[in-house]
């Protein structure tokens, strides 16, 4: 959430910077507003004084190499998500053997264990079993390589869940497999190894999961997901699916009261768009809809640009657009862009605040994303908008990219 608004006498704005991908606090970004530059702390948040409405804001990576660009925003205490550039001062490692599923390990084709580490700063994965030949068969898992920024000591849990076919516990009938979960509490120093055993204990209850997918004329689905979001900022554990791409009929664990809510989603092409719903119930029908990603209709592609170009695409009916521009190399002088704004539409922004002129040629690289559902880009830059830590629905739908030449 935003801090408390520090400016209400003088119609400042208090926000909050967050990571587009992580909801993870940014700390050491530039922010400018109504050109007066702030730089953000560590819990990502700035304030800015006296700002008139509507404003646009601008966000700066350390090393100049991305900016974001807001229009039109009126609310005082916005939550800003920016593709950011981790900054990795610290790190730790995580190792040690999985036991338990009613198994021996090594583990066979088909039977696999999803270690996960999960933390408010960075998380880290290491899986076992599976039918990929690279794979690790265990009982081994790990090393997790975790690196993060801030603070010295990191603090975060440990969860895995087994997925067995010849388990001695089979209490997914319908998937003929057993689920076994662990957790485990734990606190690390940079530069320490922890070794830590996981022992796996068998899931006792189970959720039938039940819906469809529904996908715009013209697109097909080409992936689905079922997944558990634990109450740490990134924290998703997936889970193996069984039925088809198009709908779900799935039995899975049920690990709510492991503080987990279940998370359902599918993606599609052609393009890349997605949609994911978390926080559903036994009784929530388990379906998502797809919504097809914008199509760019001006400039049309490998065309040869100046910095006045309009640029225009067709409509995402339940959000806002992020138009990317992203140079052959980007530097401080040319940095890749990012526009967020409500508008189909978009000119080249004017970045002379920061003190970066127009382009004055090379190869851009130019998509539009759209985010949803939201209602304006006061809605999607508030608490419960793209930079929320736990959102109810996410849908992200990108355009195919096209090449430009941008001329002096």
């Amino acid at each position: 959430m935003a801090p408390d608004v520090a400016f209400a006498g003088d119609a400042g704005v208090t926000g909050v910077l967050v990571d587009l991908i992580t909801a993870r606090p940014l700390l050491g970004r530039t922010v400018v507003i109504g050109g007066q530059s702030v730089t953000t702390d560590a819990d990502g948040q700035f304030a800015v004084p006296a700002v008139d409405v509507p404003y646009q804001a601008l966000v700066v990576e350390p090393d100049g190499l991305a900016v974001s660009v807001y229009e039109g925003l009126t609310r005082r205490d916005p939550v800003l998500a920016h593709q950011g550039t981790a900054i990795r001062e610290y790190g730790a490692t995580v190792q040690g053997d999985v036991s338990g599923g009613g198994v021996e390990y090594p583990l066979s084709d088909g039977n696999m264990v999803d270690v996960r580490f999960f933390s408010a700063a960075t998380d880290g994965e290491s899986l076992i079993g599976g039918t990929l030949p690279s794979a690790q068969t265990g009982p081994a898992y790990g090393p997790i390589q975790l690196a993060w920024e801030g603070f010295g000591t990191l603090s975060g849990e440990i969860v895995a869940l087994g997925t067995f076919h010849d388990g001695a516990a089979p209490n997914l009938p319908d998937s003929g497999s057993s689920s076994w979960f662990f957790s485990s509490l734990v606190t690390l120093d940079s530069a320490q190894t922890l070794s830590l055993n996981v022992a796996l204990s068998p899931v006792p209850f189970v959720r039938h999961v039940v819906g469809a997918v529904g996908v715009p004329p013209g697109y097909e689905v080409v992936a689905k997901q079922l997944a558990y979001r634990f109450p740490v900022l990134h924290a998703l554990l997936a889970l193996p699916v069984t039925s088809a791409v198009d709908s779900f009929d799935d039995i899975v664990p049920e690990l709510t009261e492991a503080g987990a809510d279940l998370c359902i989603g599918a993606a599609g092409s052609p393009g890349s768009f997605l949609t994911q719903r978390c926080g559903l119930t036994p009784s929530d029908d388990a379906g998502v809809v797809l919504e097809a990603p914008p199509t760019i209709t001006a400039p049309s592609a490998e065309a040869a640009v100046d910095a006045g170009v309009t640029f225009a695409w067709s409509a995402f009916t339940t959000g806002i657009y992020a138009l990317e521009l992203s140079p052959a190399a980007p530097s401080r002088s040319e940095p890749t862009l990012y526009v967020f704004t409500a508008a189909a539409a978009a000119t080249w922004p004017n970045l002379a605040a920061i003190g970066v002129s127009a382009p004055q040629g090379g190869t851009y690289r130019c998509s539009v994303e759209g985010f949803g559902p939201y209602s304006s880009m006061d809605d999607a830059f508030g608490p419960d908008g793209i930079g929320a830590p736990y959102p109810a629905e996410i849908r992200r739908s990108v355009s195919p990219a096209i090449q430009l030449s941008v001329v002096p």
